[in-house]
């Protein structure tokens, strides 16, 4: 039993650091508090991360994949050729306990206090209650009115589909949030330029645009996916990195940002996004309106979000649906009561937003 003391330390002392922050997190004060102190913390892992120019999140997801791997082989060999067997299993289990603990509250501390701190809605004022459907048909007209107008600016291939150089995507963010922050100075944070994932198409087939890394405080792309909503996918990731937590504040943060850009691939990739949550919202509360609205797009605009869902229905698979669930569990257990849903109340942020224009 000696032998297993250091474990049993280890684990009592981050299990109890894991329950204590349980009990806080509905505790407003103290989650802001511990935001607050952590901000040194992340800005200075995304200043360090930030030096290599590939995802040092990836890596270290692909490391952790590789090593656990390794651990499970090598604990069955040492099971099987070991003499004292039950102790090699404990003793196994027990590692592998403590680093799941560990990865578990890290990912409460640098994650899941941003979940219960003070919002974007409580930062910016907003009053999000949703609107009637002649303001929400009025805004969805608006949004397809201006992704019509940008996508003439943006370059296309020969299919007329979107088809900016990533390059150019990727080397256009300083001062994305420029005129955001002017409106919202609580988003105001460095710079870092977002990372592209070598495995793009890995993160397609679990229906992920990108993500941020809590560890490494990192925007992490995936480019594989229909180049036009790329743009609106860094602005959401970096989103999160200003603290940002919910998905449908940072879908009205990226919008935002997008749309007051003045990069002529960030405005069209902003719109674009918007009008399709708000149309939508609209095809499920007035379909009459939403044909008239959407035979107001260009056929540029047409012919992307027919790219976008071409692109994506290859991707439906039973992977895709498994990984769906994981992340609506995710989002449930840190507070958002609509799961992966909750992309979709970005609708209320737009149109108490837009609405009082």
């Amino acid at each position: 039993m000696k032998r297993y003391i250091k474990y049993y330390i280890y684990l009592a002392v981050a299990l109890c650091l894991t329950g204590i922050y349980h009990a806080l997190k509905q505790s407003r004060p103290a989650m802001n508090m511990l935001t607050d102190a952590l901000v040194p913390l992340k800005r200075a892992l995304s200043a360090v991360c930030g030096l290599a120019p590939f995802s040092v999140a990836e890596l270290l997801i692909a490391a952790a994949i590789l090593f656990s791997i390794y651990y499970v082989i090598a604990s069955v060999v040492a099971i099987v050729k070991g003499r004292e067997k039950l102790p090699i299993f404990f003793r196994r289990a027990l590692g592998a306990l403590c680093a799941v603990v560990t990865i578990y509250f890290g990912m409460c501390l640098m994650l899941g206090t941003t979940y219960y701190s003070d919002t974007f809605l409580d930062k910016s004022g907003l009053d999000a209650k949703g609107g009637t459907v002649d303001e929400l048909y009025r805004i969805t007209k608006l949004f397809a009115e201006k992704a019509t107008e940008k996508g003439t600016l943006v370059s296309r291939d020969e299919n007329g589909v979107f088809n900016e150089p990533l390059d150019k995507i990727f080397g256009n963010t300083r001062g994305l949030y420029f005129a955001a922050e002017k409106e919202f100075p609580f988003l105001s944070a460095p710079e870092r330029e977002p990372k592209r994932l070598v495995s793009s198409r890995f993160f397609s087939y679990l229906n992920f645009t990108g993500f941020y890394f809590p560890f490494t405080a990192e925007a992490n792309i995936n480019i594989d996916c229909p180049r036009c909503f790329i743009p609106a996918t860094i602005a959401h990731e970096m989103a999160h990195q200003r603290g940002v937590a919910a998905e449908q504040e940072a879908n009205f943060a990226a919008i935002t940002a997008c749309v007051t850009s003045g990069k002529a691939e960030y405005e069209y990739s902003g719109w674009l996004l918007g009008y399709i949550y708000l149309s939508n919202e609209l095809y499920a509360r007035d379909y009459d309106r939403f044909k008239e609205v959407y035979y107001m797009l260009s056929e540029e605009v047409a012919a992307d979000l027919k790219s976008n869902n071409e692109y994506w229905a290859r991707y439906e698979t039973k992977i895709s649906e498994m990984s769906d669930q994981a992340y609506d569990n995710f989002l449930k257990d840190n507070g958002q009561e609509a799961g992966i849903q909750s992309y979709d109340e970005v609708v209320n942020l737009l149109l108490a937003y837009y609405g009082r224009r």
